[in-house]
This record gives structure tokens, C-alpha cells and sequence, in this order.
């Protein structure tokens, strides 16, 4: 918090006004030497913006690397759904170590895709992916503010700007990165019967370029999907929830924020918003599976809850959710943690 510097007044003194004399003798300054940069001066490199996404790349590729074998076996649990069942986690832990020969390469098939899933985050978080999550709520509403959203009530305008920014970034995410997403869900996958096959050789197999750029991108809608319906949540519900927990907690603007109320808030927000895109996500590895075919999002949905039932079309959900709560709580304490409670009611409004 930046707190602004009080200065003392000296007193005024008109033209024919005498000055008394001091009683105590004045005594010269001595000069000081010129003082030196501080250590934490808040010029330095490690405050800058570009250290922080440096910062916010490298602890994610952390988190990446770290939860790698989580991701694989909820990969396998949802990609089950294409082969008529559905695996449990103990199920589907048991499927991706079974396709090693040796103790080591039974471990190393917990991390397929690390590679690929590193340098998809890689790319995305070192170029567009934190400006864009972070101002598109903003812009959005500041673009499109007008008489008639201005004449809404604060929580439709909330919903309104959160839902449009949430639109707007997973399009850019999805167009920019997609392509990423589809090579890194193809390697975890690579399980089974699958196991030596090759993005490569398998993308030139279609022949044309454009029939090759489909392929690349394969997967595309749910992509865009689960990644909406992730900040349409992030966005609307996070502020809010926030909000509630200072109330209950009796926190007023200016307080300290508690870990533990900070923590919660993020573990809401995340959890929530794994439940909600957990069967688009599904649909999502589906699709960018190797040796998938090409089905319409609503077509696979209804196919899935047909077969598997409503629950069986959220395979994966629990390991989702652990995932989710990994990564907002680790962010939250580490980047993103907030000191103090912040004035508003923690809605988007049109600017």
C-alpha cells in the first residue's frame, strides 16, 4: 500500500512583519553526502512488469511440470469415455504405468507430454496470455459502455461485462494457442495402442495444407468452450465471493486479508469453475486424442451422457478439481496474493 507523505507548513511571514530573533543560536548543517539508490528502490529490474510475467512463467512451468502425472491419468480417465467405459483414477493410473517394460519407464509414462504441455504454457504465458486475462475485463468495458448498459442494474452489468470479456479472451486464447493445447493433449494421450504415434506423420497424412491446419487445430470448439466457461466463471464469480467472505469474516476496506479467507475465495472460484467446463474438457481430450474422429461438440455431449449417464459424461472431474485447487490456491499465495481489502462490492461495471 502507498501511503502519501504528510509535510509540515513553515510559517508565513508578511513584508513588514519582523522576525523575532532565535533564542538559540543557529548552527550550520553539515552537508551529506549524495544519498545512494536504495536496495529496494522500486526502480529496480525485479519490480518491473516483465519480471513479474517472468515470475508468473516460471511458477507455472513449475506447476506444470509438478502436476504433470495428475493431468495424464485424468487425460486417460476422460478419453475412456471413447472407448465405451469409464475408467477410475486407480483404473486409469494403472492403463498409463502398464505401458512401460522397466520400474523407470513405468514412472516416466506419469510425465508424457511434459514437453509439449511446457512449452504450450511456455508460449502462451511469455507472449499474450496474462495481459490479455487481466485487462480484457476492463477494455470490454469500457468498449462497449453506452446509455443502455449504463442503465442496467450493477449485477447485470457484472454478468454482462463478465461474460463478454470472458468471450472476447477465450477467442484470443483458443485462435492464438489452441494449436499448442491440441499437441500437448495429443502426447499425453499417447497411451495404449497409440503409443508410438506421431503428431508429424499423422498430421501430413491429410493431405492438403488446409485438411493439415483442421488437424492442427482439431478440437477447436471445446476448446474455446471449456476456456469460456473457465473465466465466464473466473470473472463473475471471484469478485463477489470475495466480497462475501470479508463480510462474514467482518473485514472492512483497508484490513488485512487472513490467508486463509484469501484461500478460500480461490478454492471456491476454482473448484467451481472445474465443475462447470468438466464436460467440455472431456469432450476436448476426446477429440484431440491420436486417432480421433472428427464429431460435433453437442453430438459427443449427448453421446456421452447416453451411454455413461450425467455423471459419466464428468470423467476425470476429481482429478480436475484437485488440479484446479493446486493451481488458484499456489497462485493465489505466491503472485497474486491480495494484502488488504480493496473498496466495492467486487462487480464489473461499464465504465
Amino acid at each position: 500500500m502507498i501511503f502519501a507523505s504528510q509535510s509540515t507548513s513553515l510559517p508565513s511571514y508578511s513584508l513588514n512583519q519582523q522576525r523575532l530573533p532565535s533564542p538559540l543560536p543557529a548552527t550550520s548543517t553539515p552537508s551529506q553526502p549524495p544519498s545512494q539508490p536504495s536496495v529496494n528502490s522500486p526502480n529496480k529490474p525485479s519490480d518491473t512488469l516483465s519480471n513479474k510475467y517472468t515470475k508468473m512463467l516460471a511458477f507455472k512451468l513449475g506447476i506444470i511440470f509438478t502436476t504433470q502425472p495428475i493431468q495424464v491419468v485424468m487425460r486417460v480417465q476422460q478419453n475412456s469415455l471413447k472407448e465405451g467405459r469409464v475408467f477410475s483414477i486407480v483404473k486409469g493410473f494403472t492403463h498409463v504405468v502398464s505401458q512401460g517394460q522397466t520400474p523407470l519407464s513405468q514412472l516416466g509414462r506419469l510425465w508424457s507430454g511434459t514437453l509439449p504441455a511446457l512449452g504450450k504454457e511456455g508460449f502462451k504465458y511469455s507472449t499474450y496470455k496474462t495481459p490479455i486475462l487481466s485487462k480484457t475485463p476492463d477494455f470490454f468495458a469500457s468498449t462497449f459502455s453506452n446509455s443502455w448498459t449504463q442503465s442496467l442494474s450493477n449485477e447485470t452489468q457484472h454478468l454482462t461485462n463478465s461474460v463478454g470479456a470472458a468471450a472476447s479472451a477465450s477467442a484470443v486464447d483458443t485462435c492464438l494457442g489452441g494449436a499448442f493445447d491440441r499437441i500437448a493433449a495429443f502426447y499425453a494421450l499417447k497411451q495404449g495402442d497409440q503409443a508410438n504415434a506421431s503428431f508429424l506423420k499423422e498430421m501430413k497424412s491429410h493431405g492438403s495444407l488446409w485438411n493439415q491446419f483442421l488437424f492442427l487445430n482439431k478440437g477447436f470448439i471445446p476448446t474455446f468452450t471449456k476456456t469460456f466457461l473457465n473465466l465466464s466463471v473466473m470473472y463473475s464469480v471471484r469478485g463477489p465471493l470475495d466480497q462475501l467472505l470479508y463480510q462474514q469474516h467482518q473485514l472492512k476496506p483497508g484490513d488485512a486479508i487472513p490467508t486463509n479467507v484469501d484461500l478460500m475465495g480461490a478454492l471456491g472460484t476454482g473448484s467451481l469453475a472445474a465443475l462447470i467446463s468438466a464436460p467440455f474438457d472431456a469432450i476436448k481430450a476426446m477429440a484431440q486424442a491420436p486417432g480421433s474422429k472428427d464429431t460435433p461438440l453437442l453430438r459427443t455431449l449427448h453421446s456421452n451422457i447416453k451411454h455413461h449417464g450425467i455423471v459419466g459424461s464428468f470423467a476425470g472431474l476429481p482429478l480436475k478439481v484437485v488440479l484446479a485447487a493446486i493451481g488458484w490456491s499456489a497462485t493465489t499465495l505466491v503472485l497474486d496474493k491480495k494484502s488488504h481489502v480493496p473498496e466495492g462490492d467486487g462487480f464489473r461495471r461499464f465504465k
